[in-house]
Order: C-alpha cells, then sequence, then structure tokens
C-alpha cells in the first residue's frame, strides 16, 4: 500500500484533486455518484464541465487504486481507501493577513 500511498503524494494536481475526492467521499460514503458530484460541483453536476470531467477522473483513478468502488449505483469507500487517509497528512492553510 505505501506506494500506492506515494502516487497520491505527487505533486501532482490530479493527485492532490483525487486525494480531496477521497476525503470528501470519506464523508459521504456510500453515496451515489450523482449526488456526489452535486456535492462537490453544485450547479456544474448536471453539465459536462471540465470541472465535472476532472472529479469524474478522479473518480476512475480512485477507482483503479481500489481505494473506493462502485455498486450498482453507489460509490463506497474501501478499507484500502480509509487506510490511505489515515497515512496522508494533514495540510493545515493559514490565511496570510
Amino acid at each position: 500500500m505505501g506506494e500506492r500511498i506515494r502516487a497520491l503524494a505527487d505533486p501532482n494536481p490530479v493527485d492532490q484533486l483525487a486525494c480531496l475526492v477521497l476525503r470528501v467521499l470519506a464523508e459521504l460514503s456510500p453515496c451515489t455518484e450523482r449526488s456526489f458530484l452535486e456535492h462537490v460541483l453544485g450547479a456544474e453536476a448536471a453539465s459536462h464541465s471540465h470541472t465535472r470531467q476532472l472529479a469524474h477522473s478522479a473518480l476512475l483513478k480512485l477507482k483503479a487504486l481500489a481505494f473506493i468502488e462502485f455498486s450498482q449505483e453507489h460509490v463506497a469507500i474501501t478499507d484500502e481507501g480509509r487506510g490511505c487517509l489515515r497515512a496522508l497528512p494533514v495540510v493545515i492553510a493559514r490565511r496570510v493577513p
């Protein structure tokens, strides 16, 4: 599993998005893909926007890593996905006044 975690730790924006998507899914799981997209994208969830495509690509990446699974219409985080989240550092951003 360590190798998979390193893959998500890459500074590549797509990998960072996958980490964020995994964190959101941990809160919503199990949920439908549609409800997840509505939660994350709001009004753009129904469109075929670039933002929606990025979110869908992140879901596919997480599925390929076995961090989430699709069953019927639902998306759920796996035990391996939860383990990945525990291993990821928590980054707290501070605003500069």
